[in-house]
């Protein structure tokens, strides 16, 4: 296993999950385009990860994210409250709100995500 390191493009966010230190981070616009293959990649990689029996924890900053960006985000999510519940874990997210703009109602729309996800320790920042 190794590092799963995606560069940041136009419609794309960067990804780098660190299997040495235990945190991924993905930052930046999350667009329909091609924003499933990302999520998939990410997925796999988790899993894979989650044999290890090692901490993790999940850094999201994302300056736009789309219906389809939330909908990946939220199943991401829901995977691992299913590794922390089946594998015994607490595996932390921190979402990071940028958009100063949309703050309010960006910090409104995670905060009212967290409740379906409650093995998950969420911080938002």
């Amino acid at each position: 296993m190794k590092n799963l390191v995606l560069e940041r493009e136009k419609e794309k966010p960067s990804v780098l999950f660190n299997l040495e230190t235990g945190v991924g981070s993905i930052e930046g616009e999350c667009y329909d385009v091609g924003i499933m293959s990302v999520f998939e990649e990410i997925e796999h990689w988790l899993r894979d990860y989650a044999t290890l029996g090692k901490p993790f924890t999940l850094l999201v900053n994302v300056s736009y994210y789309n219906t389809s960006a939330s909908k990946c985000l939220a199943d991401l999510f829901e995977l691992i409250e299913k590794i922390n519940i089946n594998a015994d874990k607490t595996w932390s997210v921190t979402i990071e709100v940028t958009d100063q703009d949309n703050y309010e109602d960006d910090k409104e729309a995670w905060t009212e995500m967290i409740p379906d996800f409650p093995t998950a320790k969420f911080q938002i920042q």
